[in-house]
């Protein structure tokens, strides 16, 4: 978790920033639907893909995290995601699930617009976009 301070009209305000762990779980694998003849990388190739992927998130994460909490002036209210990586599925906001891809560019594509939806989907941020 890191925290960063914007400035408002005079008012610094401090965001908390949350850490993304990737995660690839075979018991959580075994609950997701598949299409029909979706083969299962090896586990070497998950543990692969996710070091590439952390080492990736490390430089640009933190940035887009920001970036998204700035431009909503909303605040994340996790101090801790984990991001579930499988194969073969769409990926989803919650739990925050992507699949592997060819490169981690698109990776890193699918985390942040599922982080995006994650985002808003959190309770305060959803009472606060609903006006409630």
């Amino acid at each position: 978790m890191q925290n960063f301070r914007t400035q408002q009209k005079g008012r610094y305000t401090v965001f908390m920033i949350p850490t993304i762990e990737f995660r690839h779980s075979t018991l959580y694998d075994m609950k997701l639907k598949r299409p029909r003849g979706v083969r299962m990388p090896r586990e070497v190739i998950f543990q692969r893909k996710m070091q590439a992927l952390t080492r990736e998130w490390r430089k640009v994460g933190p940035d887009v995290l920001r970036e998204i909490s700035r431009i909503t002036r909303l605040s994340w209210h996790e101090r801790d995601i984990t991001c579930f990586v499988t194969a073969g599925i769409r990926p989803y906001s919650n739990p925050l699930t992507i699949s592997l891809k060819r490169s981690v560019s698109e990776m890193l594509d699918a985390l942040t617009h599922e982080l995006i939806h994650h985002f808003f989907a959190e309770r305060e941020n959803w009472q606060r976009v609903r006006g409630g």
